[in-house]
């Protein structure tokens, strides 16, 4: 067996490996093996991290070098400091302690000082956790229930202590690098294109679905404050999903947006999302709400497009059925006494059949005729509230024929975009968040972690950009 010679600084390392084979070696038996292999592991990991870090940083030294090229002034130059400053880092392996050499801007209006190695290392001035420790810190400050569970969850499954205080104020200086990266992504895929020269798209699928829905999100003023979301996600009817007789057009995979900013900010982040699917080459676009007029109006004034030809092509707009029924079900409290007797059961569940059977024109009927027979004068405006709704909504109604076209009647997927993505984390017992800033950051924390796209923080890049 040829003979392995190991660089002088890894002996430590191969000391802590063999000292690990002989505790193991000396047991009785084989219990404790996954223990101490666990326990000594990571004291290895750990010596690793330290000289791998501390080689790098002995290396700096060795270059000698005496100035730098200052980074935040265009004419000075940074001149060597101190050549061993001492630094540590907060790695995922430990704490790191070395020592590099730091430099200082010769101009009098600057002075500002920088380290080649801390750059390398993307440690930040004053920072002392590394970037991946930091993506780890913010990531479970960001899907767990609270900063403290998020605080006890690290101790336990990856055996890092950190207070609820430092994962929060990780979790909020992400929050403000991923609304930095939200803002850039939303400016350029939402950039004007032309039918003749589009934008280029990550999806192209025959048919784009755009759900939207609000939902509420307590502040540190004492208020509640809506937070718009969608969800936006395509279908392609040349493969499908579902079991024999209840095949339906393969889902893509669903993108999300939410601000809490109203509704000039949100409409500019879901035509984003809806250009980077491709909506305006998609052969048909579809929009499904509960009957909020906002979603109306955005669908009327972002997703209607003039063709060449002259022509307008218009989105497909689908009412939720379930809001449908919920008002038909507000409607049979106004016709009957007692809505939960047997009568009133049995008007609701013909005429809910019959709208979902999309005889919309018969339920509207229905109700005029309920109108009519009411004696009471707040029983017949509460009625003709509910005829208005069917009446308004008509166009948006027809079950039967959008199911034949394989689209969703249900808003299940923005109900639960609601749920999970905002309710989720942002609606706990006792929970305030600061309405300036709070409730952005972690929405925009969010929807980066639904949106699979939590790497995108901590690409290099992106960090030089933040």
């Amino acid at each position: 067996m040829p003979t392995i010679h190991l660089p002088d600084a890894l002996l430590p390392v191969t000391q802590l490996l063999t000292a690990m084979f002989d505790k193991i070696q000396a047991l009785p038996d084989a219990r404790k093996v996954e223990l101490i292999v666990h326990q000594e592991f990571k004291k290895i990991e750990q010596q690793t991290m330290e000289v791998c870090v501390q080689r790098k940083a002995e290396q700096a030294a060795d270059k000698d070098v005496r100035e730098v090229r200052c980074p935040h002034c265009e004419k000075g130059w940074a001149v060597r400091l101190e050549p061993l400053a001492p630094r540590y880092a907060e790695t995922v392996r430990g704490r790191v302690d070395f020592v590099r050499p730091v430099y200082r801007c010769d101009q009098p209006d600057c002075r500002r000082e920088r380290c080649l190695l801390d750059e390398e290392l993307g440690l930040e001035p004053k920072e002392h956790y590394t970037p991946l420790m930091q993506s780890k810190l913010a990531w479970a400050g960001t899907s767990g229930s609270s900063f403290e569970r998020a605080s006890r969850d690290l101790e336990h499954q990856n055996e890092l202590q950190v207070s609820a205080a430092q994962i929060r104020r990780v979790t909020e200086k992400s929050g403000r690098r991923a609304l930095a990266l939200q803002d850039r992504e939303v400016k350029k895929r939402g950039a004007p294109a032309s039918l003749e020269a589009p934008i280029p798209v990550a999806e192209q699928p025959e048919t784009v679905v755009l759900e939207m829905d609000g939902t509420c999100v307590m502040g540190r003023d004492g208020g509640g404050h809506e937070v718009k979301c969608a969800t936006v996600f395509g279908l392609d009817a040349r493969a499908s999903s579902g079991s024999p007789g209840k095949e339906r057009p393969l889902l893509l995979r669903r993108c999300y947006c939410a601000t809490s900013l109203g509704m000039r900010a949100f409409g500019s982040m879901v035509w984003a999302l809806a250009s980077w699917w491709g909506v305006r080459a998609a052969r048909r676009v579809v929009v499904v709400g509960d009957g909020g007029e906002w979603i109306w109006n955005y669908s009327r004034d972002r997703l209607r497009f003039t063709l060449p030809d002259g022509s307008v092509a218009a989105p497909v707009e689908i009412l939720d059925f379930y809001h449908a029924a919920e008002n038909l079900g507000k409607a049979r409290k106004e016709i009957f006494a007692d809505p939960e007797s047997a009568p009133a059961r049995a008007w609701f569940d013909q005429w809910r059949h019959r709208l979902r059977q999309g005889e919309v024109e018969a339920v509207i009927e229905e109700l005029d005729k309920r109108i009519k027979m009411a004696k009471d004068q707040t029983r017949r405006d509460a009625l003709r509230v509910r005829r208005n709704y069917f009446a308004e909504h008509r166009e948006r109604m027809h079950y039967p024929d959008f199911e034949a076209q394989g689209l969703p009647i249900g808003s299940g997927a923005i109900e639960g975009t609601c749920k999970n993505l905002v309710k989720g984390r942002m609606d706990g017992v006792g929970m305030r968040w600061d309405v300036e800033e709070g409730i952005e950051l972690m929405i925009a924390l969010r929807v980066r972690m639904f949106n699979e796209r939590w790497e995108d923080l901590w690409a290099e890049d992106q960090a030089q950009a933040a």
